[in-house]
């Protein structure tokens, strides 16, 4: 019997059979990824600081290009040889420590999810007031209103 640490049906690799994605998938993943709320944050803070739109629009494109060289470097074992992140983790980190990385990716997911649940909130706040129901902005002192969190827990479930 095989140690379940070493290998499970989640750590096996992919057959060629089941490798179905093309360029197309790969592509409309990156796209979901970086049109989002929070982009578009970024792009209307660099006009607000006085950057024509397209200036905006294209240092959002150039740092979702960056960002994708690396994504690209690392996600390129996936699909050539079928192996998940924690597997090939393991060439650098060992067996054991190949958790950390797989732990930290985690984090970084819950992080993100965490920016993106709180710009929706903030969208669905606005969205309220817009409808008239003159929700409270945050008191002096406080970083969050009361009907600001009700948003967030509504957005997040």
């Amino acid at each position: 019997m095989t140690d379940p640490t070493l290998s499970n049906a989640d750590l096996l690799p992919t057959t060629i059979a089941q490798r179905t994605w093309r360029w197309k998938d790969f592509a409309a993943l990156w796209v979901g990824m970086v049109v989002c709320v929070p982009t578009y944050t970024m792009a209307s803070s660099m006009l607000d600081q006085g950057f024509s739109w397209q200036q905006a629009v294209m240092l959002v494109l150039l740092a979702n290009c960056i960002v994708l060289v690396p994504m690209v470097l690392i996600g390129r074992v996936g699909p050539k040889h079928g192996i998940p992140f924690p597997v090939l983790a393991r060439a650098s980190f060992g067996v054991k420590g190949a958790s950390l990385p797989a732990v930290l990716r985690g984090l970084v997911a819950c992080g993100w999810f965490s920016i993106n649940c709180w710009f929706g909130a903030l969208a669905l706040h606005g969205f309220l007031n817009v409808l008239g129901f003159n929700l409270a902005a945050p008191a002096a002192g406080e970083t969050i209103s009361s009907s600001q969190f009700a948003c967030f827990i509504a957005f997040w479930a």
